[in-house]
C-alpha cells in the first residue's frame, strides 16, 4: 500500500516536473530507433507530443524529407498528423495513412503513468496497390515540385498492410517497455534527488561549523593583517630615508665630506637594521601561522658568523666590545637557510651587543654527532637566572629600564628559537653572574659540504640567490657593479600617494637618464597613460605602488590589462609588503614583476633596464612578424595572380586571334575592319595590363625595358579611380613631349598607386581634388645641388598634388623613412613613401615633397628620359612569316588549339591541333617522323607541356618545341629552356609573334 502511494506521488511529481529528455540517454534511444528501423525497413522518429523530432530521424524517404517537409504547408500538414497520430489512446498502434502522400504510418505513445512523454512514430510505406496519380494532386496543394514528387514516391517501399501491421504491434511493446523503464528512471531520480538533499544538508552543518572555526581564528587573522599593514606603513619611510641617503652619497647633489658620506652611511645602515627588526617581527608571525618557506642548502657558518660580525661594528661607538670568530676555516657546512642563519647570528649578536659595554663576543663552532653546535659568548655581566627562563618567550623585555637602542630586539631572540628547530636544531642560553652569557644552537650537518661563498680577506664572492644578498646590501660590501645607462627617451611614470617616495624615485632614475612622469594616485596614473597614448607617446614602463588610497596598485593593474598586454606596458610593483601572497597577487593582477621594499638602486635600475629592453625585442619581433606577413601576402597574391593570368590569357588569345584571322578576312575598305582593329588595340592593351599584374606580384626585379609614362600613369589612374570616394576630383594634365624611360612598368604602376593613395587619405573625411601631371625638365649642373643623387640632363616628371591638410614641417625630412608614420594602427605600415623613394632611386631618379600647413602636399617624381621606342612600335609593321612544315600544336583549351590550327595553316604549314597533352603523345606516337615542329601549351592537366616535350623527345630527341606560358617564371630553369624547350612565348600570343617564333624555332633546328 505504501509502494502504490509512493508511485502516486511519483506519477503527479513526472506530470509537473519531468518530460523525456529528463528520462533518457538521447544517444541510447537514438541507437535503437536507427536499429529499430534498419530491421524493420521502416522510417523511425521519436516526437514530443505536438509533434516536434526528438530524436534525429532514421530511414526517412526523400518524399517526406527532401520534398513534402521542404514547404511551409507540407511541414505544417506533417507535425499536425503526428500530432493526432499521437493522441489515439487505445491499448494497441494507432495506424493511419498520412493526408499528403498516403503513407502507412503507425505510433505508439511512451508514457509514464498518465504522463504522456513522447510518440513513436514509423511508416513512409505504402501498398502495392497505391496509385501515384491518386495522390499526385497534394503537390500542387503544397506548391511542391509534381515530377520531383512523381519521382521520389517511386521510391518509396512497398509493404503489404498485415506486414506493417506486425511492424507497429511490435513496436507498440516497445514503446510499452520504454514507459516502463522511464518509470523506473524516474523513481530511481527521485531517490537519488532525496540522497542528495540529505548529503546538502550535512554539507550545510558542516559549513556551519567551519564558519564557526573561522570566527574563532577571525581575531587572530585581524591581529597578523594590522601587524602587517602596520610594518607597510614602517617599511615605506624607512625606504625613503634609505633611498635619499644613499643618492646623497652617490653625489647627487655634489661631492660631500668624508665625514658626511660616513654619517649617511650609518643612517643607510641603521635603516636597513631597523628593517631587519621589522622584518624579525613579520617572520615571527609567519612561523606561528607556518607560512615561512626555507631554502634549504649547505651553508658556511664561519662565513655567516664574519659578516654578522661586520654588520655589527660600525654600532658599537663607545662601547669596548671585540669581536672574536673561533669557527676553524674547515667545518662542515650545515644543512639549512643561509639568510636564516645570519638572522639567527644577528639576533643572539644583537642581543650581547645591546646589554654589554666591554669584553669579547666568541663565535665558536663544533661537531657532535649529525650535528653542529654553534656557540656565541660574551665576557659581559651575565644574566640572572629568571631572565633566562623567559629570554626566548616573544615580546618579553629582559630589562624594561634599559632604554632599547635597536627597538624591538626582544622579539629577534624568539624568533631565532623557532627559526632553529624549524631546521632541525636546538637552541639554548648559559649564564654566570659576572662571568658572561652564552647562547648555543645546533643545526645538522650537510652531505654535500660545497659551500656557495667563501669569506677571504677583503673580497666578498657570493652567489646573490643564496639568501645573503640582504646581508651583503646592510654591510655596502664593495662589490664590483655595473650601473646600466638608460637609453635615451625611455618614459617612466612613476605611480606613489608618498610624496617623498615620488621624490627618492626621481632623484634615483633622473640621474640615469630616464624621462619621469608622476601621478599621485591610480586614477591619475590611468589619466596620464590615456593621455599619453592618444599622443602616441606611450610610457616605457610603469612603477606602481601597492597600497594606495581609493584606488590599489593592484585594481590599477587589472584595468590596464584590459587594454594593454604585458609586453606593450610593462608593470613593475614596488611595495613594503613582501608576502609571497602579495607577490602572486600582483601577478595574478598583471604586474610583470614585483620588488619589495627596501631595495637598491642598483637593483631597481637593472629591473627597469630588463623590461625596458624585452619590452624593445618583442616590438622589433612584431615588426618583423609584420614584415613577414606582408611578404607571405605578396607571395600569396603572386600565386593568386598566376592562376587569373593563365585563365584571362587563355580567354584574351582566343578573343586576339579570332580577331586577327577577321581582320584578314575582311577588306580594307570595309567600315567593319576600322571596327576590328580597335578590337585589336584594346585587347592588347588588356595584354598590357595583365603582364603588368604578373609583373607587379612577381618576386624580385621586373625587366627594365624602354616604355612610355603617360599610358602608365594614364591606365593607373583610371584602376585606381573605383577605389577612389566620388568627394575626391582627379586631374591629368599632361605637357612632356618625350615621357620615354627605362623603366619596370610594374615599379612605376606601384609609385603611382603609393603616391595617390597617401593624398587620398589625406582627403579621405573633407574631400578635395588630385592633380596628377606629366612633364619634362632640363636639369643643367647649377641646379643639381637641388636634387637628390641625380645628374644633370632631361627628366620626365610625374607631379602627384593633394588639396589636403599638408605635411607638418618638422617631420618633413623623415616621411621618406622605412616605418615612420603618422596614422593610427592599422592605417599604414609606414612603408609607402619609403619604397617610392627606393623605387625611383633604381631607376636613377629622385622623388622630392613639397608642402604648407593647411595648402596640402606635392610629390615630385624624376625619371631621365631615353630617346628608343618602346618594342611595341618597333616591331609594328612587320611581315608575317610563313612556312611549309609540319607542326603539332597542343593546348588544353580547345578553342585555342582550333586557333592555333588555323593561323599556322593559313600561313602554309601542315597543322594537327590536340586538345590536351595526352592526345598530342597518343597521335605523336602514331606517326612520330610525320612532325617537324611541337607547340604547346605549359600548364595543361594530366602532364605538363614541359613534360609532354620531354617524353616526345624520348622518342625524336632532335624536334625543337615551342612552350606557351602566363609566366617565364614558370621555365625558368636554363637546363630545361636549353635541352628541352627551344623557345618560349608569352600568352596571349599574337600572329606575329607566332609567326616569327615559329620560323626561328623551325630554321635554328630546335
Amino acid at each position: 500500500m505504501a509502494a502504490k502511494s509512493i508511485d502516486n506521488e511519483l506519477e503527479q511529481e513526472v506530470a509537473l516536473q519531468l518530460d523525456f529528455l529528463d528520462l533518457f540517454d538521447l544517444e541510447e534511444i537514438q541507437k535503437i530507433q536507427d536499429a529499430f528501423a534498419l530491421a524493420a525497413g521502416v522510417a523511425s522518429v521519436i516526437t514530443s507530443p505536438d509533434g516536434r523530432p526528438i530524436t534525429r530521424p532514421s530511414n526517412f524517404s526523400s518524399l517526406c524529407k527532401e520534398v513534402i517537409q521542404k514547404t511551409e504547408k507540407g511541414l505544417a500538414d506533417c507535425l499536425h498528423f503526428h500530432s493526432e497520430l499521437g493522441r489515439d489512446n487505445s491499448d494497441g498502434p494507432a495506424i493511419k495513412s498520412c493526408p499528403g502522400g498516403g503513407l502507412w504510418e503507425g505510433c505508439a505513445g511512451i508514457r509514464v503513468g498518465e504522463k504522456h512523454v513522447a510518440n513513436w512514430i514509423v511508416g513512409q510505406v505504402r501498398s502495392d496497390i497505391l496509385d501515384t496519380e491518386e495522390i499526385i494532386g497534394y503537390a500542387a496543394e503544397i506548391g511542391a515540385d509534381e515530377q520531383e514528387f512523381r519521382s521520389s514516391f517511386e521510391e518509396i517501399t512497398v509493404m503489404p498492410f498485415n506486414r506493417f501491421e506486425q511492424v507497429c504491434n511490435f513496436l507498440f511493446l516497445m514503446a510499452d517497455l520504454l514507459s516502463k523503464i522511464a518509470f523506473q528512471n524516474a523513481r530511481q531520480a527521485r531517490y537519488i534527488r532525496q540522497l542528495e538533499e540529505a548529503d546538502s544538508q550535512l554539507i550545510r552543518y558542516r559549513d556551519h561549523l567551519e564558519e564557526m572555526n573561522r570566527d574563532i581564528q577571525h581575531l587572530d587573522e585581524l591581529k597578523t593583517e594590522l601587524f602587517a599593514n602596520t610594518s607597510h606603513e614602517l617599511k615605506t619611510p624607512l625606504y625613503n630615508i634609505i633611498g635619499l641617503a644613499e643618492s646623497l652619497m652617490d653625489g647627487v647633489t655634489g661631492p660631500l665630506p668624508r665625514t658626511a658620506v660616513e654619517n649617511l652611511d650609518m643612517v643607510v645602515k641603521s635603516g636597513r637594521r631597523m628593517i631587519n627588526l621589522l622584518n624579525d617581527s613579520q617572520d615571527f608571525s609567519r612561523l606561528r601561522h607556518e607560512d615561512l618557506r626555507l631554502e634549504i642548502k649547505p651553508v658556511d657558518i664561519r662565513t655567516v658568523a664574519e659578516v654578522v660580525f661586520e654588520l655589527f661594528t660600525p654600532f658599537l661607538g663607545t662601547k669596548k666590545l671585540k669581536f672574536v670568530n673561533r669557527i676553524p676555516a674547515d667545518v662542515p657546512a650545515v644543512a639549512a637557510d643561509e639568510q636564516r642563519v645570519g638572522q639567527i647570528f644577528q639576533n643572539m649578536v644583537g642581543n650581547i651587543v645591546k646589554y654589554s659595554e666591554d669584553g669579547t663576543v666568541t663565535v665558536s663552532a663544533d661537531v657532535k654527532g649529525d650535528f653542529l653546535l654553534v656557540s656565541v659568548f660574551d665576557t659581559g655581566s651575565g644574566a640572572a637566572e629568571e631572565i633566562r627562563e623567559h629570554i626566548f618567550e616573544s615580546f618579553s623585555q629582559v630589562d624594561g629600564t634599559i632604554e632599547s637602542e635597536y627597538g624591538g630586539v626582544h622579539v629577534g631572540l624568539g624568533v631565532s628559537k623557532l627559526l632553529v628547530e624549524l631546521q632541525g636544531g636546538k637552541i639554548g642560553v648559559e649564564s654566570v653572574a659576572g662571568k658572561g652569557t652564552g647562547f648555543w644552537f645546533t643545526l645538522p650537518l650537510a652531505s654535500d659540504e660545497k659551500v656557495p661563498g667563501k669569506y677571504d680577506g677583503d673580497d666578498w664572492q657570493v652567489d646573490l640567490d643564496t639568501g645573503a644578498k640582504d646581508i651583503m646590501e646592510a654591510l655596502s660590501v664593495k662589490t664590483e657593479s655595473v650601473e646600466r645607462k638608460a637609453e635615451a627617451g625611455v618614459r617612466l611614470l612613476v605611480v606613489d600617494d608618498e610624496p617623498v617616495c615620488r621624490r627618492v624615485y626621481s632623484v634615483q632614475l633622473s640621474e640615469s637618464g630616464y624621462l619621469i612622469t608622476q601621478a599621485v594616485n591610480g586614477k591619475e596614473a590611468l589619466e596620464k597613460i590615456e593621455e599619453a597614448d592618444k599622443a602616441g607617446e606611450l610610457f616605457d614602463i610603469v612603477l606602481l605602488d601597492v597600497v594606495m588610497p581609493n584606488m590599489s596598485g593592484y585594481e590599477v593593474c587589472r584595468i590596464l590589462r584590459r587594454k594593454y598586454s604585458a609586453d606593450k606596458l610593462p608593470v613593475l610593483m614596488l611595495t613594503a609588503k613582501d608576502r609571497v601572497e602579495d607577490r602572486v597577487a600582483g601577478l595574478e593582477a598583471g604586474a610583470n614583476d614585483y620588488l619589495a621594499k627596501p631595495f637598491s638602486k642598483h637593483e631597481l635600475l637593472a629591473r627597469i633596464h630588463t623590461h625596458v629592453s624585452l619590452k624593445n625585442l618583442i616590438d622589433e619581433r612584431r615588426r618583423l612578424e609584420s614584415q613577414l606577413h606582408r611578404v607571405q601576402k605578396m607571395e600569396a597574391i603572386g600565386t593568386m595572380a598566376g592562376g587569373f593570368a593563365h585563365d584571362f590569357n587563355n580567354i584574351l588569345g582566343i578573343i586576339l586571334g579570332n580577331i586577327e584571322l577577321a581582320i584578314e578576312d575582311t577588306p580594307e575598305s570595309s567600315p567593319t575592319r576600322f571596327n576590328l582593329e580597335e578590337v585589336r588595340v584594346a585587347s592588347m592593351r588588356a595584354k598590357d595590363v595583365v603582364k603588368r599584374i604578373q609583373s607587379f606580384t612577381r618576386q624580385g626585379e621586373g625587366e627594365m625595358k624602354p616604355v612610355r609614362v603617360i599610358p602608365i600613369v594614364r591606365e593607373s589612374l583610371k584602376m585606381l579611380r573605383a577605389s577612389i570616394p566620388a568627394t575626391i576630383e582627379i586631374n591629368m594634365d599632361v605637357t612632356a613631349e618625350n615621357d620615354m624611360i627605362v623603366a619596370d612598368p610594374a615599379q612605376i604602376h606601384l609609385v603611382l598607386v603609393n603616391l595617390v593613395n597617401n593624398g587620398v587619405f589625406e582627403m579621405r573625411e573633407t574631400g578635395g581634388v588630385l592633380n596628377v601631371g606629366v612633364e619634362n625638365v632640363v636639369i643643367d649642373h647649377n641646379e643639381i645641388g637641388e636634387y637628390d643623387n641625380i645628374s644633370p640632363g632631361r627628366y620626365v616628371i610625374i607631379t602627384v598634388r593633394d588639396t589636403g591638410k599638408g605635411i607638418d614641417p618638422e617631420i618633413m625630412d623623415r616621411i621618406f623613412d622605412p616605418y615612420f608614420t603618422t596614422r593610427k594602427i592599422g592605417q599604414g605600415s609606414g612603408m609607402g613613401l619609403s619604397v617610392v623613394r627606393g623605387i625611383v632611386g633604381n631607376h636613377n631618379g629622385c622623388v622630392m615633397a613639397e608642402s604648407e600647413p593647411g595648402q596640402g602636399a606635392t610629390f615630385l617624381v624624376f625619371f631621365p628620359v631615353v630617346e628608343k621606342k618602346p618594342d611595341s612600335e618597333s616591331e609594328s609593321g612587320k611581315e608575317l612569316f610563313a612556312g611549309n612544315e609540319s607542326i603539332l600544336f597542343v593546348d588544353d583549351e580547345p578553342a585555342l588549339a582550333r586557333l592555333g590550327e588555323i593561323i599556322l595553316s593559313r600561313l602554309g604549314y601542315s597543322v594537327v591541333s590536340a586538345a590536351g597533352p595526352l592526345k598530342a603523345l597518343e597521335i605523336f606516337e602514331a606517326e612520330p617522323d610525320r612532325f617537324d615542329l611541337l607547340v604547346t601549351d605549359y600548364a595543361m592537366p594530366d602532364m605538363s607541356g614541359v613534360v609532354l616535350a620531354k617524353r616526345i623527345k624520348e622518342i625524336r630527341p632532335s624536334i625543337p618545341v615551342i612552350l606557351c606560358t602566363g609566366f617565364k617564371e614558370q621555365v625558368a630553369d636554363e637546363k630545361i629552356r636549353t635541352e628541352v624547350v627551344s623557345r618560349v612565348m608569352i600568352k596571349p600570343v599574337d600572329r606575329l609573334n607566332l609567326s616569327r617564333t615559329v620560323r626561328e624555332a623551325l630554321d635554328s633546328g630546335k
